[in-house]
């Protein structure tokens, strides 16, 4: 038996464990700060629920081993715990991990792993094996921590989130965490069986370069050959740098780069972005006497400069090529006419497609899908489908991305039932739908409130083995809010995480909008404040939802308490906006607090926030707050620059601030006052012109009287100028 201060546990704060940028999403947070779908108010405190864990499997492991209260080479000891998983919560079962690598050693927590993993509920939870992973690499037990990964590919992959455990294995280096063949070969084997070949392509790279590594510290000398493709393999996974450290080991030692090596490269720097650099190094192979560039090379070149939209340039390239005895390719033709559909040149993308039957080049499934994307998104709805006949006629047929984008078009025209009958078509020809269409389908009828139809659709691919990801999950939570289901959206919040999806900025704003809408601000606030600590950026519609319905509450001091925690520019931006929603509804006393806020921060009132502000407390004749806020307007910010003697012209701010504030008022005071020539016209048939005339000069005086008392800082000043 273990006593029970055995396990001492800590709060454990994991910011500084995560597996680079790429997995931001599954960093660490001790549970205590994250809430909890399952948990209710009878339930234990979290801390005593992990304290009895901890114990029951150190109890259970030590008791399967009594000889050896040391680390044994079983790791699949048979825990017996008297608790089952729903006795925990995802986090809870993160921290339990995380406590035992930590004080009772790596083997005791591998016991909890696999009985974690052999259960329904953190079977397939990513961020479980992370941070299990993560624990044993900084005990240095990098043997289990191999094993824990190898164990998350096989188990992820049953529920289609294979891409993002394969990103997570290719990240473990910069951990410090070698791959090892065992491990990259248990993955290949795994993609092999669900057949994800793009996936296949990175894991191979991964292996290439570590073959090519061993071959250099065994002595062998590899060729131009072995460079080229080690080149060609970064670049296409965008590891530019490393590619061209490459190509300075191969240049020391003596070889030198040929034409293929060089067009690795210019199609790696334009599918970064980096055309200009991709060009200088084209304009080095075309001025070379040794080698010239070939179609492939052009085709790389012209495609960045599509890309960025560049068709001049592309042209150009074109013609270049054609008067060096070239002949485009296939790929080629498709590369520009897709630039032409993209810019919406389709005369031109017509013109060329028409030139590669002259040439005997059939266009392929992808040249159509270029035009037809092109033409979706200039809203040629119409051309796109009739396009898409005439490839059927040609013999050409439609493909996941000719369809996903019809039906996305038919989404964003809210025409759901197309979009449905070409999702019915698109199975029945064998074609199935990915998790984007489904996404896709979910997104629009959630705009037409229709929740019943999205969790149909949203099940379905649950059925067929889909992953949801962020993206879907997030129109699920739009759809319940804007159905007054905010109770089923916050299920849905929990239940997305309970999965490993991790909610980004959008899914936070959807919720917190649909629960001030319906008034549960406590809760709104709850969940603002956890994305604040996640260091998620909150929208700017967000932001301004929370702050206003708390203001609208009376709870003007909460909504400063919630801004106060952005960022200075993004505080600017929300309390402007603030102040001017405010003041259009008349709320001027609660506005003059946000106003005098931005007063204090380095004078950041713009002039609508100014006009706007001044304007609604004229309305409100509320001439003492303008009175108030104009002196205050009117400090100089830095009193050891001014001047006493008078000669120093105020600053520009100042000036900016007294001329608006005039302007304002004298606004204000016309448009109450009745035209002289109507207070003139009414006299005169009264009581005569030179009666008329008097009357008029004594209600003016008497009125500008009684204004004087309320007049903004800066308006005598300009008076009297005026009047000089």
């Amino acid at each position: 038996m273990v006593p029970l201060n055995f396990i001492h546990l800590r709060t454990i704060s994991r910011h500084n464990v995560s597996v680079g940028t790429l997995l931001h999403g599954f960093i660490y947070r001790p549970f205590c700060h994250c809430p909890v779908a399952d948990s209710s108010s009878s339930a234990p405190p979290s801390s005593t629920v992990v304290k009895r864990v901890c114990f029951w499997v150190c109890d259970s492991y030590y008791n399967n081993h009594p000889r050896k209260k040391s680390h044994s080479n079983s790791t699949r000891s048979v825990l017996n715990l008297p608790i089952d998983s729903d006795f925990l919560t995802t986090e809870q079962a993160i921290t339990v991990v995380a406590s035992l690598a930590d004080e009772a050693g790596s083997m005791v927590a591998m016991s909890f792993f696999y009985w974690a993993v052999g259960t329904p509920k953190f079977r397939h939870f990513m961020r479980f094996y992370i941070v299990s992973a993560t624990c044993l690499i900084k005990n240095g037990n990098f043997e289990r921590a191999h094993e824990v990964l190898r164990c998350m590919v096989r188990n992820v992959a049953e529920i289609g989130m294979l891409r993002e455990a394969v990103d997570v294995i290719l990240e473990m280096p910069s951990q410090g965490l070698v791959l090892t063949a065992h491990t990259l070969n248990c993955v290949l084997s795994v993609v092999s069986e669900m057949g994800c070949y793009e996936i296949a392509e990175n894991v191979f790279d991964e292996i290439a370069l570590k073959i090519f590594n061993k071959m250099v510290e065994m002595g062998f000398e590899p060729n131009i050959i072995n460079f080229s493709c080690l080149i060609n393999g970064l670049s296409r996974r965008g590891s530019i740098k490393q590619s061209f450290e490459i190509l300075e080991e191969m240049v020391r030692i003596g070889l030198k780069p040929n034409v293929y090596t060089h067009t690795a490269l210019i199609d790696g720097l334009c599918k970064k972005g980096w055309t200009d650099k991709a060009f200088r190094l084209f304009l080095k192979l075309v001025r070379s006497e040794s080698y010239k560039p070939n179609v492939h090379t052009y085709t790389a070149m012209i495609s960045g400069y599509c890309k960025e939209e560049k068709m001049n340039r592309a042209e150009m390239l074109l013609v270049k090529m054609q008067e060096q005895g070239l002949v485009p390719n296939s790929n080629t033709y498709t590369t520009l006419i897709g630039g032409h559909a993209k810019v919406g040149d389709f005369d031109r993308a017509y013109e060329l497609m028409d030139k590669m039957g002259k040439d005997c080049l059939t266009p392929t499934t992808c040249t159509y899908n270029a035009v037809i994307d092109g033409l979706c998104k200039r809203g040629r709805v119409k051309e796109a489908y009739g396009l898409m006949k005439t490839s059927f006629r040609n013999g050409i047929c439609a493909d996941k991305f000719t369809y996903t984008v019809l039906i996305y078009e038919s989404c964003k025209q809210d025409n759901i039932k197309q979009a449905l009958a070409l999702t019915n078509k698109m199975m029945k020809i064998g074609i199935a739908p990915d998790m984007h269409t489904y996404t896709t389908l979910i997104s629009s009828l959630s705009r037409q409130k229709k929740i019943r139809e999205c969790e149909r659709i949203f099940w379905n691919a649950l059925d067929k083995g889909l992953a949801p990801t962020t993206q879907t999950y997030t129109s699920m939570i739009c759809g319940y809010c804007r159905d007054n289901k905010v109770d089923m959206a916050v299920k849905f919040f929990h239940k997305m995480r309970d999965n490993g999806c991790t909610p980004d900025s959008f899914t936070y704003g959807a919720l917190i909008s649909g629960l001030c809408k319906e008034s549960k601000l406590d809760e709104a606030k709850r969940f603002f404040d956890e994305m604040m600590n996640r260091g998620i950026s909150p929208p700017e519609v967000t932001r301004l939802t929370i702050a206003y319905e708390f203001c609208r509450k009376g709870e003007s001091l909460t909504a400063m308490v919630l801004l106060d925690r952005l960022d200075k520019k993004l505080w600017i931006r929300t309390v402007r906006t603030l102040v001017r929603k405010l003041c259009s509804e008349q709320k001027v006393e609660m506005a003059a607090q946000f106003f005098d806020k931005l007063l204090e921060v380095n004078h950041a009132v713009d002039r609508v926030t100014l006009a706007a502000f001044m304007s609604a407390c004229y309305d409100s004749n509320n001439y003492a707050l303008v009175s108030d806020m104009s002196r205050k307007m009117t400090k100089e910010k830095d009193p050891k620059k001014n001047r006493q003697d008078g000669k120093l012209p105020p600053p520009k701010f100042q000036r900016s601030a007294e001329r608006a504030s005039c302007a304002c008022w004298h606004w204000r005071r016309f448009r109450a006052v009745p035209p002289l020539e109507q207070r003139v016209r009414t006299a005169s048939d009264s009581s005569g012109q030179a009666a008329a005339t008097r009357h008029s000069a004594r209600d003016r005086l008497r009125w500008r009287h009684a204004a004087s008392r309320d007049r903004p800082a800066g308006i005598r000043r300009w008076q009297s100028v005026s009047a000089r």
